[in-house]
């Protein structure tokens, strides 16, 4: 049975549907994408294909009505992570990368509005509420008190929120 997505005015998938036949106008069609010789440069159009000069190069042509989505079969849930860019649907990025050091923990390349919270799981207080300014800004934090914490980094879209979980003993 064919995989439908919903998306929004930027991009983002809103609804996944697994279907005999499409929802709706408003539905894309997902199909495996496979890169293929053709013999011409081509740019996707919403109408088409433009065929910009001859030329050897690898490409994927989506049949009109259709998504293509470059890492093979993936389940509903994956699906609703994703978005499209032109005719392929990517994976939202993370907000951040998370790193332990010496004297506590790192959070870096944060993105622009992305907000920062650190929850004490025993205690069910939130410890720090953080929002950095600028794009790729960092944050710099240390937990002394054993525990169980979770730090969530929220950003708007397309990132995806992500939780840590840690335990300092």
């Amino acid at each position: 049975m064919p995989l439908f997505v919903k998306l929004d005015a930027a991009g983002l998938v809103t609804g996944v549907l697994r279907h005999a036949a499409r929802p709706g106008p408003d539905w894309l069609e997902v199909v495996p994408a496979r890169d293929q010789e053709v013999p011409a440069q081509v740019v996707m159009r919403p109408d088409g294909v433009e065929v910009l000069e001859e030329a050897h190069v690898r490409a994927f042509v989506t049949p009109s009505g259709t998504i293509g989505l470059r890492d093979g079969p993936a389940g509903l849930v994956r699906l609703s992570r994703m978005r499209a860019e032109g005719a392929e649907l990517l994976s939202r990025p993370l907000p951040g990368v998370l790193t332990e050091e010496v004297e506590g923990w790192r959070i870096t390349d944060l993105p622009q509005g992305a907000q920062v919270e650190i929850h004490d799981l025993s205690g069910g207080e939130v410890l720090a509420r953080v929002m950095p300014e600028g794009a790729g800004a960092e944050v710099s934090f240390s937990l002394t008190d054993p525990g169980r914490y979770a730090v969530e980094i929220t950003a708007p879209a397309p990132y995806l929120p992500v939780t840590h979980l840690m335990e300092v003993s």
